[in-house]
């Protein structure tokens, strides 16, 4: 019995222990949250709206100035989907019918047309065109805001300022971050996520006011682009190690995570439900048809290494050197590499040895000879000047030393007065934080690289690979890329320093060249590579304005491949358009067993065209075609009575077929 009692006394001691230091730590976390709330600042409030209202501008000439045509799903899941439900017309591919895009997205830009149809400005076409792109640069100027902010608060404003040159000069930004895929938003979500994960207290603080904002932005990313899931992933993964104790993952996951994505879950998904008109979880359609049934390599297969071999060297182009090199500095300063390193200058040391010991010598006797020359007792009337010179030097090398312990010093002093920054309370900070201690840098450095990894790694276990896919990663990408730029910018040695000026022209002239490079390629690839599947468009909307003025009808036969132009969203007229339909073999379309009508038209283009014409009662009054279709059908259609009327250039080179210089528009005389 006295047994009994003194196991139960020692329990109830070991719950009082637990239950105290608990009552501590919360203590704690109330200090530090008192000591850590940033002071409201109008100034700094006003900077900031300046900044993004200049970064937004940016990116609205980014938009109006990128004129050609990147991927399908710029107008065909997005545009197409919005014009469809506001104006009731508009075409719906495949994966609407199978519901494995989900309705999130699309009504973004549903409420701007209908914001638009209520004002009456969709009746101008300039407007009705811009007006996506200009929401989509907003949301562009935001990604570029936050890439800033991330890399200030990491990595301070060195980094910072070259993270946001080089994300305002990347061709990859330039090309897609204006661009109405839902990749664009997808970067903006989890950029901004990444910030308020990345600057939020401990869980246990009452204000979860910025974690709660990053898991509704994450939870949004995912049910817009269920791929999101990777970096959520990884961040949660390192936020659940970095908290030691299981009531504060508990408190985590199930008080903070799960209710904000279970609410944004379930308003997606009675949105899909309303729009399907059926009870839908795309989430789990998506899921299934790429992933469990392995349908993701429908639209082509890559090797697994197309990203590392491809990808990336792509999308940085210039760029390229400067992440090399950061990923060898970071290397370098790891502990791995610092013993990697270690090894290899041992082996040197034990080969040089000989060679070692004859130079040593030979240096202590001209140390000998220097300080008998500085000898006072010694000194000529000759020698003076360098005794002098000698006593100069001395006094500025420490004069130097001096000025730099005391920047030092008041550097640190800033910092831990600044309310925006983390200050360590009784060396316990770094214990209270999902992302560990917040004034380590290589801490931070490391979550990019597992984040790019992880990331990379996935992507590339699938068969089907594109370069948009890689959009969410790329500005920490930019980011580690800047960490050479700061590297190079500072000087090291001596002799540099004595010639700053020539290490700063050298240094700047060198980025101006890799910026360049990114000019010419966003010049490029922005305003003249596959311009024509956009200018074609145009052309045709100002044929339908003519017909709708004449009362006449417009019937418009694409004779492409699929997808290969904007669409209604584009022209904004209710005429009738067909193209090949190009839709998968599956038993929810109930069209196995036969040959898609773009693969017949590509392999036997002359037959499929007869063939097309025998089948419809009206010719078409335009055909739009390329010039390599073109050419193995001119003679039927001239038969037909049908010529060029309209010519669009296109591209230079061939995109994953053969050569489509141009796109022309037959029109049928009458």
């Amino acid at each position: 019995m006295r047994k009994r009692k003194t196991l139960k006394s020692k329990d109830k001691t070991q719950k009082e222990k637990k239950k105290e230091k608990e009552e501590e730590e919360e203590e704690e976390i109330e200090k530090i949250e008192k000591i850590q709330k940033p002071k409201f600042s109008l100034a700094h409030s006003l900077y900031q709206k300046k900044f993004i209202l200049l970064l937004f501008l940016f990116r609205i000439a980014n938009s109006y100035l990128c004129q050609t045509f990147a991927d399908p799903d710029e107008y065909w899941q997005s545009l197409e989907v919005a014009h469809n439900v506001v104006y009731g017309y508009g075409h719906l591919t495949w994966e609407w019918i199978t519901a494995l895009r989900g309705y999130l997205h699309p009504m973004i830009f549903a409420g701007l047309y209908y914001f638009l149809s209520l004002l009456g400005l969709d009746e101008n076409r300039f407007i009705f065109l811009q007006s996506p792109g200009v929401l989509q640069a907003f949301f562009g100027s935001l990604t570029d805001f936050y890439t800033y902010k991330i890399a200030k608060h990491w990595f301070g404003y060195k980094v910072a300022n070259f993270s946001l040159i080089l994300s305002l000069s990347s061709w990859f930004m330039w090309f897609y971050s204006t661009r109405t895929v839902s990749n664009s938003l997808e970067t903006t979500l989890v950029i901004i996520g990444l910030y308020y994960w990345s600057s939020s207290p401990h869980v246990l603080f009452k204000s979860r006011k910025k974690i709660s904002i990053a898991i509704f932005l994450f939870s949004i990313a995912f049910m817009i682009r269920p791929t999101s899931a990777i970096i959520f992933g990884c961040l949660g993964l390192c936020s659940l190690k970095k908290l030691n104790n299981w009531n504060h993952r508990f408190k985590f996951l199930f008080v903070i995570v799960a209710p904000i994505f279970v609410s944004v879950f379930i308003l997606s998904t009675i949105i899909d439900t309303i729009m399907f008109k059926r009870p839908t979880i795309v989430f789990w359609n998506f899921l299934k048809f790429n992933l469990l049934s392995g349908n993701s390599e429908i639209y082509g297969t890559h090797p697994w290494h197309w990203y590392l071999s491809q990808g990336i060297p792509a999308i940085l182009t210039s760029f390229l050197p400067l992440l090399l090199f950061s990923i060898w500095l970071q290397f370098k300063n790891s502990n791995l590499g610092q013993s990697f390193l270690n090894k290899i200058k041992s082996k040197n040391n034990n080969k040089n040895k000989s060679n070692k010991n004859t130079k040593s010598r030979d240096q202590n006797k001209d140390q000998k000879k220097n300080k008998n020359r500085y000898n006072q007792k010694n000194f000529t009337s000759e020698s003076k000047s360098d005794f002098y010179m000698y006593q100069l030097k001395k006094k500025k090398q420490n004069e130097m030393a001096k000025y730099r312990n005391k920047n030092r010093d008041r550097n640190r002093n800033k910092n831990n007065q600044d309310g925006n920054k983390y200050i360590d309370y009784n060396n316990k900070v770094s214990n209270y934080y999902p992302n560990g201690n917040q004034n380590s840098s290589t801490g931070q450095m490391y979550l990019i690289f597992f984040i790019i990894i992880v990331n990379v790694f996935v992507y590339s276990l699938l068969g089907h690979k594109e370069f948009r896919f890689l959009l969410p990663i790329v500005p920490l990408l930019l980011i580690v890329c800047s960490f050479s730029l700061v590297n190079f910018s500072e000087p090291k040695s001596t002799e540099e320093k004595s010639e700053l000026t020539g290490h700063k022209i050298f240094f700047w002239s060198v980025l101006i060249l890799l910026i360049l490079i990114q000019v010419f390629s966003s010049a490029y690839f922005g305003m003249i590579h596959q311009r024509g599947r956009v200018t074609v468009m145009n052309f045709l909307s100002d044929e339908a304005n003519s017909y709708q003025m004449d009362n006449k009808e417009m019937d418009v036969m694409f004779l492409t491949q699929c997808h290969a132009t904007p669409w209604y969203s584009h022209i904004h007229k209710n005429i009738s358009m067909s193209f090949p339909d190009c839709s998968p073999r599956l038993k929810e379309l109930n069209n196995l067993g036969k040959v898609p009508d773009s693969q017949f038209f590509e392999d036997q283009t002359l037959k499929y065209v007869t063939k097309k014409f025998a089948n419809i009662g009206n010719d078409p009054t335009h055909i739009v075609t390329f010039d390599n279709f073109w050419i193995k059908m001119k003679d039927f259609l001239e038969s037909k009575n049908y010529k060029i009327c309209n010519t669009n250039f296109n591209t230079h080179f061939p995109v994953d077929r053969e050569l489509q210089k141009y796109v022309y528009v037959l029109c049928k005389n009458e």
